[in-house]
């Protein structure tokens, strides 16, 4: 029955494996595609803005020097000055003035009598400095965009401006066939647009500023001008957004199940057959499969005398296979098992300790124990008290912890029981010389990556130097990790290093070899 849950549980883990990447890869390239798109249209908006601003600020230049040369009266002075004009600005048409509500003249001819104008739109005066701006508007010489700039109260010089001007301008800014672009004045009227777009129901400008909204199955991006009553909206359709994101999807799709593909392996590896590694490693535990080891730390300046032992743990398959802790220390932390293969540890190099002659024995310690409020007393209770040839191994990740307080109170009792407490791989983490300040450390044992750098990584040599230097300034003795040669071992003497570990002076085995 238990085994047939843990295949049920294990098939639903492979289920999710397999769908929520896709899943997830469909979520985030949608919402990607989603805003990317959006600052594209609001970006299109605002150049579309910035375009149309260029075209209207040339014409209004042009406006500026004809007004400024007349007085509203047709005379060849005001005539040359409106040729000169459309000549020099190729966005013009045309340009004339207007009195009275009367076309005076253009740039061609003076009409005699003059022309009245009878749509009010085209007669709108706008106030000084501004200019004045109509749609498209049939007129002798074909559609044009009227502009309007102020002469006096009852004149006005104005502008035929080709619509093509702002097609061309506009057409870039466009996103496809299914998409528009509108340029509207400042009552919401189209001036000019590229689309099939309803006008009528374009979001008002002035409410919908900087943001894409969406009306009528729609997307619209709305830009104004701070120049002149114009405003851009940039629109593109539903349809061809999710055209557009399927194009994606299909990429996200294949990347969500390649995801799962792999995440699927790893289930599979990593809980073959229903046998999780906690439950292997708890197994073997219990069939004697967990032997400790031990390795001699040796005096560098006393021809290497034995002064004591680190306890190291092993797993001896059945095949023979010897698992190293870094393979499964870290998982028996993640379950809790790690407390009970530390009680090991200390009760078997309690048994081993006479066989190993009169140095100490060193055993290496998980954050999980000393986070336990009477993790000392039980070590003591186990040592009967004497714990005066007992070193605890802990390094910065142990005290990487919330409950420092309960781990500092821990160490004190241990020393006030007779233990020592060493910081192991000092150097290399982050934090070594807060912690040598925060808790009651004894001993130093420098990495052994620092170890071997001493003899070929300069940087790596410097850093150890320091490290030593160290120690030596706040009376501690360091312990070099890692020593393979030699050499190594007569550089470390001379930096004043006392205790050494490593392969020169013997390899981690059992008691008695």
């Amino acid at each position: 029955m238990r085994r047939r849950r843990f295949k049920t549980l294990l098939f639903l883990i492979t289920l999710l494996c397999g769908l929520l990447p896709s899943v997830l890869f469909l979520g985030v390239s949608y919402q990607t595609l989603k805003h990317s798109l959006f600052d594209q249209m609001r970006s299109n908006a605002s150049a579309a803005v910035e375009r149309s601003e260029a075209i209207l600020y040339s014409v209004q230049k042009s406006l500026d020097a004809v007004a400024n040369q007349t007085r509203g009266t047709c005379d060849p002075k005001s005539r040359r000055a409106m040729t000169q004009a459309v000549f020099n600005n190729i966005n013009i048409r045309e340009m004339g003035i207007v009195a009275d509500a009367r076309l005076v003249c253009n740039d061609e001819k003076l009409f005699v009598p003059p022309v009245n104008i009878t749509n009010s739109e085209h007669l709108v005066i706008p106030e000084a400095g501004k200019i004045h701006i109509t749609g498209q508007t049939a007129t002798l010489n074909g559609e044009s965009i009227l502009v309007h700039r102020r002469i006096n109260e009852t004149q006005f010089v104005n502008a035929l401006v080709y619509p093509e001007v702002f097609g061309d301008a506009l057409a870039y800014f466009r996103m496809g066939q299914a998409s528009g672009v509108y340029l509207l004045d400042s009552q919401k009227r189209a001036l000019f647009a590229l689309g099939k777009a309803d006008i009528p129901s374009l979001p008002n400008a002035e409410e919908k500023l900087s943001q894409v909204v969406m009306q009528n199955g729609t997307y619209y991006a709305i830009a104004r001008s701070k120049v002149f009553p114009i405003s851009a909206v940039v629109s593109a359709t539903r349809p061809w957004f999710f055209e557009r994101w399927w194009r994606d999807a299909l990429l996200a799709l294949v990347l969500g199940l390649s995801v799962g593909a792999l995440l699927l392996w790893l289930v599979r590896r990593y809980m073959p057959d229903g046998n999780p590694l906690d439950d292997e490693l708890r197994d073997a535990f219990e069939a004697g499969q967990l032997q400790v080891f031990y390795q001699p730390i040796v005096a560098l300046n006393e021809n290497a005398r034995v002064v004591g032992h680190e306890a190291l743990l092993r797993w001896l398959r059945r095949n023979g296979q010897v698992v190293m802790p870094n393979e499964f220390i870290a998982r028996a932390e993640r379950s809790g098992f790690v407390t009970t293969l530390t009680d090991f540890v200390l009760r078997q190099a309690l048994k081993d300790r006479s066989r190993l002659g009169d140095g100490y024995v060193s055993v290496n310690l998980s954050a999980l124990d000393l986070q336990n409020k009477g993790f000392a007393e039980h070590v003591s209770n186990i040592y009967s008290g004497d714990l005066s040839r007992l070193l605890l191994e802990i390094t910065e990740t142990e005290l990487l912890v919330d409950n420092e307080g309960i781990v500092r109170q821990n160490l004190e009792r241990l020393i006030a029981a007779g233990g020592r407490v060493a910081l192991d791989d000092f150097g290399s983490g982050y934090c070594g010389m807060n912690y040598l300040r925060q808790f009651p450390i004894q001993l130093l044992k420098m990495d052994q990556s620092f170890t071997r750098s001493l003899g070929t990584d300069a940087v790596g040599a410097v850093l150890a130097e320091r490290i030593v230097e160290v120690g030596k300034s706040i009376g501690l003795d360091v312990v070099a990790e890692g020593i393979e040669s030699e050499a190594i071992a007569e550089k470390l003497r001379a930096l004043g290093v006392k205790y050494g570990q490593g392969w020169l002076y013997g390899r981690a085995e059992p008691v008695g070899k």
